[in-house]
C-alpha cells in the first residue's frame, strides 16, 4: 500500500475515502467539548493541492452531534518568503450544509445529501 508522506501524522485527516488511488472525500472530527476548530484543521492540513484539475473535493467537519459538508478548492497561489518566485496554493472551503445529527429529520436530510454526493462522484466516473 502506497502512503503519501503528505498525509502521514499531524498532516493526515480524520477520515478519507480512497477511490482508484483518489480521495475525492475526507473530513475532520472533533469531540463536543473540544476548543480545536475543525474547519480550519481541515484546510490547515493541506501543503499544497495534489488533485491535478480537480475542480473540488468533497469534505466535511463535525464537532460533537453538528456536522458541516463543504467543498475544498484550490485557490490562487500566494507568494511566500522574500523571494516572489515561490509561491504556495492556498485550499478554500465553501459550506455546502450544516446537520445537526440529534435530530431524526436533520439525520434523513445526510442520507439524502451523501447519496446526492455519492452520484455526483458517478458523474465523475471514479466509480465503475
Amino acid at each position: 500500500m502506497y502512503v503519501d508522506k503528505k498525509f502521514t501524522g499531524r498532516n493526515r485527516p480524520d477520515l478519507v475515502i480512497l477511490v482508484r488511488n483518489i480521495c475525492p472525500f475526507r473530513g475532520e472530527e472533533k469531540a463536543e467539548n473540544s476548543t480545536a476548530d475543525p474547519s480550519k484543521e481541515l484546510t490547515d492540513k493541506f501543503k499544497e493541492w495534489i488533485y491535478g484539475d480537480a475542480p473540488y473535493l468533497f469534505a466535511y467537519y463535525a464537532t460533537g452531534q453538528y456536522v458541516t459538508f463543504v467543498i475544498l478548492t484550490e485557490s490562487e497561489s500566494e507568494n511566500i518568503g522574500l523571494n516572489s518566485k515561490r509561491t504556495r496554493s492556498e485550499v478554500k472551503s465553501e459550506s455546502l450544509g450544516d446537520f445537526n445529527l440529534g435530530e431524526l429529520s436533520q439525520r434523513i436530510r445526510v442520507m439524502n445529501f451523501l447519496r446526492n454526493i455519492c452520484k455526483c462522484l458517478l458523474w465523475l466516473k471514479l466509480f465503475p
